[in-house]
């Protein structure tokens, strides 16, 4: 398992308009939802770029999106030798 932790600072805005995402273990979070080697973990940094509505949105998605994606790693052991090994 990982360990991680997370910072932010808003800077000269009057608002936090960047998201995150930090998840160390992506069996606990997902469960066996997904078919995935463990340890596995998750993280991403999502820039707001005046307004936080799309990396919200990106950060509420993304992990659902890469793991629905018939062309990512987790969707069988045809693609995950094809692409994730490659």
């Amino acid at each position: 398992m990982f360990r991680s932790g997370s910072c932010s600072e808003i800077g000269p805005k009057q608002h936090m308009e960047d998201e995150h995402i930090r998840i160390d273990n992506l069996v606990d979070h997902l469960g066996a939802a997904v078919n995935f080697p463990s340890p596995g973990a998750f993280y991403g940094v999502f820039d707001g770029h005046g307004g936080n509505d799309v990396a919200s949105f990106v950060r509420k998605n993304i992990l659902k999106f890469i793991i629905e994606d018939t062309f990512s790693c987790f969707c069988g052991e045809g693609h995950k030798e094809r692409i994730c090994e490659n």
